[in-house]
């Protein structure tokens, strides 16, 4: 059986330091992995950084990257065929009123995040959709937005093989002023200096990776929507609309004075407990939402009197209380605070919105 085709998608600021660095900490994984192809995602003066460090040919008309690439398939058993750089991609970003779109030197404003977005989701829709492809983007390099962006991309796209790394190198090996900089523990400079004048010696870094969980969320949108995701803007309003629409089933449990949506259980106590059980009672017998909190006066009122002959036990905070028209926005503001302590906030709107009928949906 043919192995899948390796590619290592990175996002890259001004340290491509981060590729050589990733690079040797999956050939020194168990067992190895050794990309085939490396994408690069990076700005105008990220690429000329890479340029510069990282393809400028020296002695022996050989760049650090020849020089990497030889000592992995010579010391690390990586194929010939194997760590190519294939693309240094420039993110662009369109300008309308000159009708073209142009390589951004820097990501700064809502649209260059905008852009960068929907440029990062293409490129790993281009990988993925390749069935015989396995994918290892690395989040290390560029602005933290570009890392999160690309975190995104893969969490909407990734497939079970595809992965999410970050890499990390100890001190002072991380530090970009580095007198000449630190790429990988067998580079052919091994005297380093500091900025504060010590030598450290290459062959001492410390270089780990880490890999990312993700939640693989591609299967929903051929089941929700038919179709994969298209641009990422686009995406993010689709779904944020989707969201508010969400319909989970729920239920309370009087006994153990505990509301459960889907599988997640909130326990409640005296005034906010009350309240809920009044408009579960209410669901059950399938009255109707009350138009506005000033029609729940009456109704609960008598639903708190029938509740204190059945339960005589009750606590004094409940047995004592006069509810007014503001107790009940008190509450359906607890329990909305409750769904969001609890990770499901995005059933507040359906369970208790801030606007319009107050009831339990039927």
């Amino acid at each position: 059986m043919k192995s899948k085709e390796k590619i290592l998608l990175a996002v890259v600021g001004t340290t491509p330091a981060v590729i050589t660095e990733t690079i040797w900490a999956l050939a020194h994984e168990d067992p190895p992995w050794i990309p085939h192809y490396i994408d690069i995602l990076t700005t105008t003066v990220g690429h000329q950084v890479i340029k510069n460090e990282l393809c400028a040919k020296g002695i022996n008309n050989k760049d650090l990257w020849d020089e990497f690439r030889e000592w992995l398939i010579k010391v690390k058993g990586a194929e010939e065929n194997s760590l190519h750089l294939r693309n240094t991609i420039e993110i662009q970003s369109s300008f309308h009123q000159e009708g073209r779109c142009k390589p951004l030197e820097d990501i700064c404003s809502m649209k260059d995040n905008e852009d960068a977005a929907d440029c990062i989701l293409e490129e790993v829709r281009k990988i993925v959709e390749n069935p015989d492809t396995e994918l290892i983007a690395s989040v290390a390099g560029g602005r933290k937005t570009l890392g999160i962006l690309l975190y995104a991309s893969v969490s909407l796209l990734g497939r079970e093989q595809d992965k999410l790394t970050h890499v990390l190198v100890n001190e002072p090996y991380d530090n970009p002023n580095l007198q000449p900089k630190f790429y990988y523990p067998e580079q052919k400079e091994q005297n380093l200096k500091t900025p504060s004048g010590s030598t450290i010696f290459a062959r001492n870094a410390q270089i780990k990776l880490a890999y990312i969980p993700f939640v693989h969320f591609s299967f929903l949108f051929k089941s929700q929507l038919g179709r994969s995701p298209g641009r990422f803007t686009e995406l993010v309003k689709q779904y944020s609309n989707m969201i508010k629409t969400l319909k989970p089933s729920f239920s309370v449990d009087l006994p153990t004075k505990t509301f459960i949506i889907e599988n997640t259980k909130i326990p409640l106590k005296g005034k906010n407990f009350l309240f809920l059980a009044f408009l579960w009672d209410r669901k059950n017998k399938q009255l109707p939402p009350f138009e506005c909190h000033k029609e729940i006066d009456k109704p609960f009122k008598e639903f708190l009197e029938e509740w204190k002959k059945n339960n005589p036990s009750i606590e004094s905070s409940i047995r004592d209380w006069h509810p007014e028209n503001e107790d009940y926005k008190k509450i359906l503001t607890n329990l909305r605070k409750e769904l969001i302590k609890k990770g499901i906030g995005q059933y507040t709107e359906y369970l208790f919105p801030h606007r319009g009928p107050v009831g339990l949906p039927n």
